[in-house]
Order: structure tokens, then sequence, then C-alpha cells
């Protein structure tokens, strides 16, 4: 029986990561490159304000009527469902993927109606795990930050960094503070960080590769 899902709570990090998991599998044979064309019909289907939005902006449709020769790709539909909606949005591709990868047949007829019925927004937010800090990520994206530094290096002021877990190819993993002379074990959530108690069971148990803000933020 398969286990429950493990959502993050970034659904843009889960539709990249939905799709990073249907390459592997195309890659090695478990999935055919067809499903894509079963996911981008279903999904219009599920989302139609979206799909309207769209199809307003992409093909100059004024009175938003479906264009039946134009089936917009699901991550380009993301993109025109309201923020409030994207969690059901990733809920909606996850059991679809299942459906597909489970069904006996390629036909569509419907599936929209059966992954509707297993919409459980309760049940969504039950197995959401904290990930990535979206919100701090979002508002710094475009300000300078330095080179990844090595652990063996450590930071000329006292802050809060961004940390990766590995030297070698370093990605963002959350942030930890350093107080000019140790480092506090590191936090999803940038907030949860700067308001961490600087104790001494909150210190690390090892020196993290970091980089900062080449200008400092008030």
């Amino acid at each position: 029986m398969p286990q429950h899902p493990k959502y993050s709570n970034s659904p843009k990090r889960d539709l990249d990561r939905l799709y990073e998991l249907l390459d592997e599998m195309e890659r090695y044979g478990l999935v055919h490159e067809d499903i894509h064309q079963n996911l981008d019909d279903v999904m219009t289907q599920l989302h139609p304000d979206a799909t309207r939005r769209l199809l307003q902006l992409e093909t100059g449709n004024e009175d938003g009527e479906e264009d039946l020769q134009f089936v917009p790709g699901v991550t380009a539909l993301f993109h025109y469902v309201e923020p409030s909606e994207q969690p059901q949005f990733i809920q909606d591709l996850r059991n679809l993927i299942a459906h597909c990868i489970y069904a006996d047949t390629w036909s569509t007829e419907g599936v929209a109606e059966a992954v509707r019925s297993e919409r459980n927004m309760d049940y969504y937010r039950q197995h959401v795990m904290l990930v990535e800090d979206t919100e701090t990520l979002e508002r710094y994206a475009y300000a300078r930050r330095t080179t990844w530094f090595p652990s063996a290096i450590t930071p000329p002021r006292v802050g809060a960094y961004e940390i990766s877990p590995t030297e070698h190819d370093p990605k963002h993993s959350g942030f930890a503070y350093w107080d000019g002379t140790q480092w506090y074990a590191s936090r999803v959530l940038l907030a949860d960080c700067l308001s961490q108690p600087r104790i001494a069971d909150e210190l690390s148990r090892w020196d993290y590769c970091w980089r900062g803000l080449v200008t400092p933020q008030g």
C-alpha cells in the first residue's frame, strides 16, 4: 500500500519535484512520454478558471471560451492559478499522476471527476513538511549574494546566513546564525533563525558552508 505523500510548504517546489520525478521515470521506462498529454488535458478540466485566464492572455480570446486546438501545459497553467488554490492544484496533480501510472487505459474519460472526488485539503495540510522559506527567498530573489564559502572560512559579521548541507555543488538549505565565534543550529525559516535563543542547547554540532547578502539588509 502506498505511503502518505510528503508535500512541502512551497507548491512551486512541489511542482518542480513532481516533474523531476516524471523525468526520471521516463528515463527508465517506467512511464511513457505520452503521459504529459493526459496530464495537460485533465488538469485544464480540474482548474477551468486558471485555464480561462491563460487562454485569454495567450490566445487573445477575450470571452474566455476554451480553444480546443490549444491545451495548455501543466507548468504553464500553474502560473495562472490563484495562490490560495495552488495547494489544491498540487494535490490534484499528484493524484492524477498516480491515476495515470496505475490505470489500465489511456482514456481520460471520467478521470477529472475521479481526481476531484479525492480532494481533501485537511489531509493535504496534515502531510505538509516545512522545507522552504518561500516568503524570504522571494523577498531577496534579486538581492546580490556572495559566493558560497566553505565551512573552513567563517563569516566576517554576526548575523544569519544561508547555509548548504554540502560544499560540493552547494544549494540553499535554510539559515543559520553566526555569533562571531560559533554557529547555531539551522532553521528552515529565517524568522525562526533570528528569534532562536542563543543558548548552549541551540549550538550547532558542525560548521556550515554559507553565503550572505553582498549588502546587509536593514
